[in-house]
């Protein structure tokens, strides 16, 4: 049996190849909509990709397993487990296998099984692997979203992100099913979980890339609660902001992505027609038009393919800078320094309300980017609102939302956090949260 390891940075997101070397045969799991690493992949290694396999309806990328099954005439697998209205509806469609708990099929001399760990979501499957042709029991767990690293998958993205109230504290209570069911399996298994640090799927994912169920049972806080209900609570609180994409991409995830194909080629466009964009990024929905900025065309195809992977596939048309006059200027911005020396200035904190509490300025006002286009309203109109985060990334593209949706006196901070704490007062705490 190989395995291979993929790793997005930008999402944190994790993908695997199986292959069995005496029929030359491999199943992907969790594939990026990019396909291409897995295509070289698979010629590098001698393999035909004949299996495609999702864990899951994904919330925070653009599942790649129809993609790469119609690039490849692979089979995908499915889950048919979970709730009547929150299954893939792609799941009749022909070269589509929807499976159940305990299913098992082989891959070469592998045998795969889907195991149901719902929680995070109520269709998820886990897949268990026994390479057969070396022994008589399975070796390990792809485990999807469902169990990480120092962590699992949070249970309310259903509800926070995509709108199914009531799904939540029930989604938390499967969690804890799941984990008791995991306590039972052998501490021999290795397990491979989707997702590494910095995915929002959860509170506090590790950074290293796989596990033993074994270390999990005894170092991962969810093995330890034994009671449900604070196992409930504990799950629930300090989730992370979701996302504003992430209620779109569990519709393009539940419903099927376009192929990549089958989308539009942006064209190239001249300065009056460029009047008519608008920006890209976390505070635009996938249903808008796009256009892009870019300093050189050749970054393009790189471009394209990070915002596609989270379902932007209405790029129209693109630009570079010299379409530009150089009397437009650029956004408004200023450093800690001069922002210290103003008086009672209205600063306003983009970061997530979990590094608010850790740390944030005297005085600021916090409301997380994701939150922002809901309660636009909590940001005054008659004074400069002076925007800050972490690094100066999210403030400037808040910043820039700001202006292009009527608010003329936005500046951006350009520090970072090592930047404005060395200057400015800070405390902890969560006076002024949310911009009131």
């Amino acid at each position: 049996m190989l395995l291979r390891y993929f790793y997005d940075d930008a999402l944190a997101q994790a993908s695997y190849m199986v292959g069995c070397a005496k029929t030359g045969e491999a199943l992907v799991i969790d594939p990026m909509r990019d396909t291409r690493p897995y295509l070289d992949a698979a010629q590098k290694e001698g393999l035909t990709i004949t299996q495609v396999a999702e864990t899951h309806i994904h919330a925070d990328y653009v599942s790649g397993g129809r993609e790469l099954a119609a690039a490849t005439g692979a089979t995908l697998y499915v889950s048919a487990c979970g709730t009547p209205d929150w299954q893939y509806a792609f799941a009749t469609e022909r070269g589509v296998v929807a499976v159940r708990d305990g299913q098992t099929w082989m891959l070469g001399n592998v045998r795969v099984e889907a195991v149901h760990t719902p929680g995070h979501t109520p269709e998820h499957i886990a897949f268990m692997i026994t390479d057969t042709a070396a022994a008589d029991a399975p070796m390990g767990l792809f485990t999807g979203d469902a169990l990480f690293v120092g962590d699992i998958g949070r249970p309310d993205l259903l509800e926070e992100a995509a709108g199914v109230v009531g799904t939540k504290v029930p989604g938390a209570r499967q969690q804890f099913a799941t984990v008791q069911r995991l306590k039972a399996m052998p501490d021999y298994l290795q397990i491979w979980p989707g997702h590494g640090a910095g995915s929002a799927c959860g509170k506090a994912l590790g950074a290293i890339p796989s596990t033993t169920l074994g270390y999990e049972k005894r170092f991962n806080p969810a093995f330890r609660i034994e009671d449900e209900g604070a196992f409930v609570d504990w799950l629930l609180d300090g989730q992370p902001e979701p996302p504003r994409y992430f209620a779109q991409m569990k519709r393009v995830n539940k419903q099927g992505a376009p192929l990549l194909r089958d989308l539009p080629t942006p064209e190239r466009l001249t300065r009056t027609e460029l009047e008519m964009s608008t920006f890209i990024g976390s505070l635009v929905t996938v249903t808008d038009d796009v256009v892009l900025m870019l300093p050189d065309l050749a970054m393009l195809d790189d471009v394209l393919a990070h915002l596609r992977a989270v379902g932007f596939d209405r790029i129209i048309g693109v630009a570079t800078p010299d379409v530009l006059r150089e009397t437009d200027g650029g956004l408004p911005a200023i450093d800690a320094v001069d922002l210290a020396a103003l008086a009672q200035p209205y600063i306003l904190d983009v970061r997530g309300h979990g590094e608010w509490l850790t740390r944030h300025i005297v005085g600021a006002h916090n409301l997380p980017l994701a939150h922002l286009p809901a309660r636009l309203a909590h940001v005054p109109t008659d004074r400069t609102v002076y925007v800050q985060c972490a690094s100066g990334y999210r403030s400037q593209m808040v910043a820039s939302w700001l202006r292009a949706n009527g608010y003329d006196n936005v500046v951006n901070l350009r520090d970072g956090e090592d930047g404005w704490a060395a200057v400015l007062p800070t405390t902890t705490g969560a006076l002024l949260a949310e911009g009131v």
